[in-house]
């Protein structure tokens, strides 16, 4: 009998969990999820009743190696840095392993020995990354196939809030970790534009911007992510002008965060002391050296030596930052800390609330001497059951977990889903989910 084990099973796990759980009810396979949260897992046994918890502390050696042997396949919905760990008692054991993560360096060492045991760890099957790869290289294989060249592709992908529970000046809530949303950018993003390598260092990032529109949802921003060029070689695109991937936000979010981070307010380096200090006195005296300020905007604009739009001002003042008179409670915190237990309170994505992913892939091609403009474009809403990260991270996982139980995969080695075996049945499976993409073709 196959076991399947699900190992995290936090927001972003319910709709992996419903569809694996249903699946190995139809084929009676035994279904374990296991997670250090007791809540998560009493949530789940009260709606799937057949399922098998267990708690977990990735931390402790020993309950990893149980946990895992005898398993048919581990999924790990764990914090990126703890796969490897799981992948190491995977190796050991004999299972095959999938995650929605990027694929550590660390991780890539594992390859020979994977290869060697027939395993499969298959990465990167999520959303971003995940459904942003398998819907490129569908779309690139077309318009190759077709004897289009490809001279631009752009890609942009955003966690969002719903339309209808858009009710602040950011346009924005946490629909994912606030944490990676406070941290966003840092480094050096790098990408191709017309022949030329251009490098963005942290936070000009986010005054370069890809200005696009979406059909009926409106203005976004798209800024860069830290390495697009990797991927010219990976989609097999060695002819193109111009490699672009980003993340979306609404219009104005980018240019007023980017004065967050000018302030200096995202770092997370240096520990302030900060029992008992309100908000305000602590960024008032980190910043301006005073207890209060006449004239804030004024204070901002010699800050960073830049005047501020009224429209990112007011968005500022929105936080709460500089007005704040809540005590925080924690000893020592870095500013990004401070910022966002701040902002999980103002961004917070309330019980009522739904959610929504949007992705555009945006091709430039050569056909017959034309030049064509296709865009491929997933409008995902979140609903009653399952959020939209929920089901664009989790269903992808879920059916990629099924093609190897069903052996459907003859793929070894620490890979992605980057060829036809493995992305075209989740995209055609997705489409019943109503996870498809619309399309688009102009000439320019």
């Amino acid at each position: 009998m196959k076991k399947i084990l699900i190992i995290g099973c936090g927001k972003s796990s319910t709709s992996l969990i419903d569809y694996l759980y249903n699946y190995c009810m139809s084929k009676n396979y035994i279904i374990q999820i296991s997670d250090f949260d007791t809540k998560n897992l009493k949530f789940f046994t009260k709606k799937y009743p057949k399922i098998i918890t267990k708690i977990f502390d990735v931390n402790d050696k020993k309950l990893r190696e149980k946990i895992v042997i005898n398993q048919s396949i581990v999924i790990s919905m764990l914090p990126a840095k703890y796969h490897f760990l799981i992948a190491i008692e995977c190796l050991k054991s004999n299972v095959n392993l999938v995650t929605a993560s990027y694929i550590s360096d660390e991780l890539m060492k594992l390859d020979y020995e994977v290869k060697k045991k027939n395993l499969l760890f298959l990465n990167e099957v999520g959303l971003d990354p995940g459904l942003d790869h398998m819907s490129a290289l569908k779309l690139i294989s077309e318009i190759k196939s077709d004897n289009g060249k490809i001279k631009s592709f752009k890609s942009h992908c955003g966690g969002l809030i719903h339309p209808k529970y858009d009710n602040n000046p950011w346009n924005y809530k946490f629909t994912w970790n606030p944490r990676n949303v406070v941290l966003a950018a840092k480094g050096q993003a790098k990408f191709l534009r017309n022949n030329k390598i251009i490098q963005v260092n942290y936070p000009d990032v986010f005054n370069q911007t890809e200005k696009i529109n979406i059909d009926q949802l409106g203005d976004f921003d798209s800024y860069a992510n830290r390495d697009s060029l990797k991927y010219i070689k990976l989609y097999g695109l060695d002819e193109i002008d111009t490699m672009f991937r980003g993340t979306l936000r609404r219009k104005g979010f980018c240019e007023s965060w980017e004065i967050i981070a000018l302030l200096g307010l995202t770092d997370d380096e240096v520990y302030f002391d900060t029992f008992n200090k309100s908000y305000k006195d602590l960024i008032l005296s980190q910043l301006f050296n005073k207890d209060n300020v006449i004239d804030l905007k004024k204070e901002i604009e010699l800050k960073i030596s830049r005047k501020i739009s009224e429209e990112t001002y007011n968005k500022l003042l929105w936080t709460e930052l500089f007005t704040c008179n809540r005590r925080l409670k924690n000893e020592k915190m870095t500013l990004a800390q401070v910022i966002e237990s701040l902002l999980v309170k103002k961004w917070n994505f309330e019980e009522k609330d739904k959610d929504m992913i949007v992705m555009q892939h945006d091709f430039e091609y050569l056909k017959n001497n034309r030049l064509l403009n296709k865009k491929s474009t997933l409008v995902v809403y979140g609903d009653e059951n399952f959020s939209a990260m929920s089901k664009t991270v989790g269903l992808p996982l879920a059916i990629a977990t099924k093609l190897i139980l069903e052996n459907k995969i003859n793929y070894c080695g620490v890979k992605i889903p980057d060829i036809p075996m493995i992305y075209e049945p989740i995209l055609k499976e997705l489409e019943d989910h109503k996870i498809n993409f619309k399309e688009s073709v102009v000439e320019v």
